[in-house]
């Protein structure tokens, strides 16, 4: 007749260890380990991180040139828009005016239809006057900006990056940039516009100078605006 033995489980100590060669050796514990074993991911490097601050601000990069330089023409019509719309609704209204100054109402109802008539009338020439006079503004301005990038392009590919003004004194020199770009771009607008309108020659010589003038001192604009961000980036 068998007896029953219960059966305990083993205890950690009872358990056969393995050999001191085949056993964990114990990591060390040290910061430098700690830090080693620590993974951390990588942070996303940006676009404008991995370019240079001078590949950002050069002039061939469209991307950078294309927010403020396409805003000039969009800038333009909106202004011309503007004037035109408040000289054409000046004009038709004294216009309507002079048309019916010989049978003017009598009457509180031939008063307000006089004065609705007018009120279109007004309406519609300013909303077409200031569309003409924006869309010939915003040509203009567009063309400015075409010529601007063109001789932008001479400038990098066929100029140098300065011009020296005295042979004898080598370290004064002129550093060219956009300023040259839009003075010379305005010169070309205003010549246009003075053979096109046939404009005098006092009114013509003005038009080239101030042409001349607003132009470069949209390109120095720019020009102080690349360098301030070159400065801010390094």
């Amino acid at each position: 007749m068998s007896s029953w033995i219960p059966f305990w489980p083993k205890r950690d100590s009872d358990s056969p260890q393995e050999p001191p060669s085949q056993q964990a050796q114990p990591q060390a514990s040290t910061p430098v380990a700690a830090a080693a074993s620590a993974i951390v991911p990588p942070r996303p490097i940006s676009t404008f991180e991995m370019a240079s601050p001078t590949e950002l601000v050069t002039d061939a990069d469209a991307d950078t040139d294309a927010g403020p330089l396409w805003s000039i023409p969009v800038t333009g019509f909106a202004l011309g828009f503007c004037a035109g719309m408040y000289q054409s609704a000046n004009r038709a209204s004294l216009v309507f005016m002079a048309e019916n100054a010989h049978r003017r109402p009598d009457t509180v109802q031939g008063w307000y239809f006089y004065n609705k008539t007018k009120n279109y009338r007004v309406l519609l020439a300013a909303v077409v006057g200031g569309l003409r006079t924006g869309a010939r503004v915003g040509v203009w301005t567009l063309a400015w900006v075409g010529l601007e990038r063109a001789m932008g392009e001479l400038r990098a590919r066929y100029l140098d990056t300065s011009l020296k003004l005295s042979k004898a004194q080598g370290d004064l020199e002129l550093p060219l940039g956009r300023w040259l770009d839009g003075g010379v771009a305005g010169l070309g607008i205003a010549t246009g516009a003075s053979i096109l309108y046939r404009l005098p020659g006092p009114l013509s010589r003005r038009a080239l100078v101030l042409a001349t003038a607003t132009g470069a001192s949209v390109g120095a604009l720019r020009d102080f605006q690349q360098r301030l961000a070159a400065r801010q980036e390094q």
